[in-house]
């Protein structure tokens, strides 16, 4: 019993313990919060109010590129942004603080006067609305594109709206009817420049008391705060690249400039200015949101816009890194608490030789200066040659050695992101009127060369002006002219219709047997000559020939199944998409491109396939445009007289849109156009197969039958004994008419092949493309990839990507045939008088460097002289001649004869073998020597 006692003493002892502890923790939490929450209530706020922490990002240094030889071609550097971080306490004093900002910036900027480009303290600008006077710039090259940003602009800022609730009960746009919306539209599409600053003024509340100018950069960065908030940031950048002694000047002014501070960040530079730029590339900012997943800062960061650094962004970048920083109610830092290092981006090292590429870039553009000289003028008719492109390729491994597209742009205008007025007029926008006025044309002239457009808007219709961010290299197409005579050569040694010793008597003209007859004024006659002599002389009747020849052995059906072609025309098309120039439109397995990794267009050699297609939609557009019309005249060729005119009710065959891309037209009435069309194509194909005016009327009515609206009052005349009706005139005498002797004949005729066996016509190339299959012919058939990159290299120069050559394909050629082309083409370099001088003295190694080459003339388009334009002036060489190992193709536009090519080669293959033989020295100097 006295010990049940005992544990029940002891059970309410520990339990009275246990709440007497209890209540002294309680009382204990209750006394702190009362504490905090009472007494010390003003202390706590104001140093929650005063101190925070953040999280900061750490920029991240962008990986070199280099070129072969390990020279620099862009890297990065410190530098420094000003900075604005938003809140409730700093908004408070925003204008005032923004206006200091501007006064400090301005102060600094202006000692330049003094030192000049010493001190770099602007704002950074971004707005397209400019004043003085008030217009919008946009970085678009039509005129369709500049409006279509202009109403992006205008709908970001929510004018539409404004305007939708002006005009709609206060309804905002997105609650408007389709109508009411495009009402909106168009009435949006009325507001000027000075309409839609004036709106921004207000819509941002920024005060009328500042001047213009004030206002316009109160209204910028409130906007760019604005854009950030929404993206759920807090930091804006309001100036990049601030000078050191500008940004030592703002760390000391920051106390007074709530909000204000400094960020170190990587500024992107290129050391050799404009030298590679079209491939290197810029940085540009980032507009596309996508990328915030990707762990960029869409206010701050900066990604590769073209080029180099567009392909290799993902190895260029790196990872940032962070600070976690105390910082006080303005959001000043006070201190750094914790730090992520960052990882700095990967090393790209490109094929590119620098010296050689200099040395390309330098010879181009001493070259179209020395074409554009009075005298030269005169003989040539070069006077715009103002642009070109020229590449040098290693046949052995498909390395791209230089690439130069001239004219070109520094791509330090665009380091920060921002370009300025002065740099997006010289790289983005031509006054065309100014041009001509300034080079002394006649009005006349001026609306010749650059016609009005139905927007009321000048253009450049003939293609006459150099385009400074367009890589001629690789984005641009032209006719190979007689460069290709090579391939056709090859071609017709291959095929057996010619041999080393098959002659042709070149009197200047050509004629063959179905009445087809063309001269050449400016070759004139090279007598007799056989394949090497007509490659050194460049004889267009010797190809013409050879293709005629090809022709003739194909219209057999047994051997065009053979080879594997659809048509005749097709000979000379199948070996070159062999080479890689081009591919076969019907396989889709085709592979046009050469791999560069950059940015490229691709043409086409001369085919049956594209040649109808091209043929198809000339001579549908010719009848649909007599069927809208109501009239169509038949011209004869050679008189450029009128045969006979037909008149008849019209029908409209084009398809019809609304303002916002949708189809006007019925399903139905839709079909009924697409059957009359496609009817139309089977004629171009087939010919006269598809003689039946009746099944043509059958298609016509449907359409009829399908368009009520626009028939409902229209009789179409019925077909008497002496005269067709309405629908018998367009079938027969329109449609079947155009298409059967237009069209048809066209797409089979012979003349195409004599066209593209002297490379003229249907097939084009790039410079690189066109290179890229030399490099393939010389390589024995190997077609390899072309590159740009050599290695890539991590932060510890570890080589972690190295590219080797990569086969594409492969062609059997006959060294034999290969060696005929060979002397003809060392004949074309050391038997020209006007090529010999450029290559007769470089050297390898003490010897003569023994050279191959084919010139190219090809015409821009027959009237050309008319409007200042010429032909495009090629040159291919390659060397050494016994051992292909580099081949550089050269295009000058408007350069007239491919010979003026020629000091820009002889440039570049200099350098590349001198630059080889220096490598070669060097390394044996310091090898290790074998001991005896």
């Amino acid at each position: 019993m006295e010990k049940e006692k005992k544990r029940l003493r002891d059970k309410i002892t520990r339990h009275m313990v246990l709440v007497f502890i209890s209540i002294l923790i309680l009382l204990g939490v209750i006394a702190r919060a009362f504490y905090l929450q009472v007494i010390a209530h003003d202390y706590y706020v104001e140093y929650a109010n005063n101190k925070s922490h953040r999280v900061t990002e750490v920029s991240v240094a962008r990986g070199d590129i280099l070129d072969v030889n390990g020279n620099t071609l862009a890297t990065s550097e410190q530098t420094y942004n000003l900075v604005y971080t938003d809140s409730k306490e700093n908004q408070k004093t925003f204008n005032d603080t923004m206006i200091k900002v501007f006064k400090l910036l301005e102060s600094q900027q202006s000692k330049n006067a003094a030192e000049p480009n010493k001190y770099n303290a602007k704002l950074d600008e971004d707005m397209p609305l400019k004043i003085n006077p008030f217009v919008f710039e946009f970085n678009s090259v039509d005129e369709k594109g500049r409006k279509a940003s202009e109403m992006r602009f205008k709908k970001d800022f929510g004018f539409n709206d404004r305007l939708a609730e002006e005009n709609y009960n206060g309804l905002a746009y997105g609650k408007l009817k389709e109508e009411e919306q495009k009402e909106v539209d168009a009435m949006l599409e009325t507001k000027t420049a000075e309409d839609t600053f004036n709106y921004l003024v207000d819509f941002y509340e920024v005060p009328a008391v500042y001047d213009l100018e004030t206002q316009r950069k109160l209204v910028m960065i409130k906007n760019r705060i604005k854009i950030q908030a929404f993206l759920g940031n807090n930091v804006t950048v309001i100036a990049s690249n601030l000078d050191r002694e500008t940004q030592f000047l703002l760390q000391q002014k920051a106390v007074e400039l709530p909000g204000i501070s400094v960020e170190i960040r990587q500024k992107r530079i290129y050391p050799n200015n404009n030298t590679a730029s079209s491939i290197l590339g810029y940085m540009s900012k980032i507009t596309d949101k996508k990328y915030e997943e990707r762990g960029y800062n869409l206010s701050t960061d900066l990604i590769g816009g073209s080029g180099i650094e567009s392909a290799f962004e993902k190895e260029l970048r790196g990872t940032k890194g962070a600070n976690v920083v105390e910082v006080n109610s303005s959001g000043v830092p006070l201190s750094t608490i914790a730090t992520l290092e960052p990882v700095a981006g990967k090393t790209v090292k490109l094929t590119l030789d620098l010296e050689v590429q200099k040395k390309a870039e330098e010879s181009l553009q001493k070259t179209m200066e020395f074409l554009r000289e009075p005298k030269q003028v005169n003989e040539l008719g070069s006077g715009n040659a103002t642009r070109g492109a020229t590449v040098a390729m290693n046949i052995k491994t498909g390395a791209v050695v230089s690439m130069a597209s001239l004219p070109n742009f520094n791509p330090n205008d665009f380091a920060t992101g921002n370009l300025s007025n002065e740099k997006y007029n010289e790289y983005y926008k031509s006054d065309y009127e100014a041009y001509g006025k300034a080079n002394g044309w006649s009005q006349e002239k001026i609306d010749k060369i650059f016609p009005v457009n139905e927007s009321g808007e000048r253009e450049d219709f003939y293609d006459f002006l150099p385009k400074k961010m367009l890589n001629y290299a690789t984005q641009s197409l032209q006719p190979t002219g007689s460069t290709f005579k090579v391939f056709t050569g090859y071609v017709g040694l291959h095929e057996g219709v010619i041999t080393g010793s098959t002659t042709v008597n070149d009197l200047g003209v050509f004629e063959d047997d179905d009445d087809f007859s063309t001269e050449f004024k400016d070759e004139g006659s090279n007598g007799i000559v056989n394949l090497r002599k007509a490659l050194q002389v460049s004889s267009n009747p010797f190809f013409m020939q050879t293709g005629q020849w090809l022709f003739k052995k194909y219209e057999d059906e047994a051997a065009r199944n053979s080879l594997g072609i659809r048509s005749p025309l097709d000979v000379i098309a199948k070996y070159s998409w062999n080479l890689g120039l081009g591919a076969d439109p019907n396989n889709p397995n085709g592979r046009p491109e050469t791999g560069i990794e950059i940015p490229e267009v691709t043409g086409n050699v001369f085919n049956s396939t594209d040649l109808e297609n091209s043929v198809y939609y000339s001579t549908l557009d010719t009848i649909m445009s007599a069927l809208k019309n109501g009239v169509f005249n038949r011209i004869n060729a050679k008189t450029k007289m009128i045969t006979n005119s037909y008149t008849f009710q019209p029908i409209d065959l084009y398809y019809h849109t609304g303002n916002d891309g949708e189809a006007t037209d019925s399903l139905e009435l839709h079909n009924a156009k697409k059957a009359v069309k496609d009817y139309i194509r089977q004629i171009v194909l087939h010919g006269s197969e598809y003689n039946k005016p009746d099944e043509i009327n059958k298609l016509l009515k449907e359409v009829i039958k399908n368009d009520p609206e626009r028939y409902k009052n229209v009789t179409f005349k019925e077909s008497t004994l002496d005269n067709y009706g309405d629908l018998d005139t367009i079938s027969r005498s329109v449609i079947y008419d155009v298409a059967r002797f237009d069209g048809y004949n066209a797409a089979h005729s012979i003349y195409n092949v004599y066209n593209a066996s002297i490379g003229q016509g249907y097939t084009v190339a790039t410079p690189l493309q066109l290179a890229s299959s030399f490099a393939t012919f010389w390589n024995d058939g190997t077609r390899l990839k072309a590159h740009l990159l050599d290695e890539i290299i991590d932060e510890d120069g570890n080589v972690v990507f190295k590219q080797e050559p990569e086969v594409i394909s492969k062609f059997d050629m006959n060294k034999e045939y290969v060696d005929i082309i060979k002397e003809g083409t060392k004949d074309m370099i050391y038997k020209q008088e006007s090529v010999a001088p450029y290559f007769k003295d470089l050297t390898y190694k003490g010897q003569q460097l023994m050279i191959g080459g084919k010139t190219g003339s090809a015409t821009f388009r027959e009237d050309q002289l008319k409007i200042d334009r010429n032909a495009f002036a090629w040159l291919m060489t390659y060397a050494p001649i016994e051992d292909p190992e580099i081949v550089v193709v050269t295009v000058i536009f408007d350069g007239h004869w491919g010979r003026v090519c020629s000091p820009v080669n002889a440039a570049v293959m200099d350098a590349y073998f001198k630059g080889k033989e220096a490598k070669e020295a060097q390394a044996a100097a310091t090898a290790t020597p074998v001991a005896k």
